[in-house]
């Protein structure tokens, strides 16, 4: 689980590198392109995912019920102070573009 969710991670900011484009989610508006594929195709957050994989992961490799319950809260964490900004920047952006990947891709799986 760990390696899977760090390859997601390196994966993903390597496509937002190759398509040269921002990988700060807090300035949408320097976003030039909005990646839809490889990770992007199945999660609009596959970092988030990937970080929410590896403290799960670490958790159950060092036995912590509190770090496996932290898990999902983490995840709610995000999707409230993180995500919901990141993907109403990204909707301003690129409109109609973002319109149609929201509708075909879900936020986590």
């Amino acid at each position: 689980m760990a390696s899977a969710s760090l390859a997601m991670i390196l994966h993903t900011a390597w496509q937002m590198r190759k398509k040269r484009t921002t990988l700060n989610p807090l300035h949408a508006e320097k976003s030039t392109t909005l990646v839809t594929g490889g990770c992007y195709a199945w999660s609009r957050n596959p970092i988030y995912l990937g970080m929410s994989g590896l403290q799960l992961a670490f958790a159950l490799y060092v036995g912590s019920l509190i770090g496996i319950l932290a898990a999902p809260l983490f995840m709610l964490a995000v999707a409230r102070l993180h995500i919901d900004f990141e993907e109403e920047q990204l909707r301003k952006h690129f409109g109609l573009e973002w319109k149609h990947y929201e509708q075909r891709v879900r936020r986590w799986l």
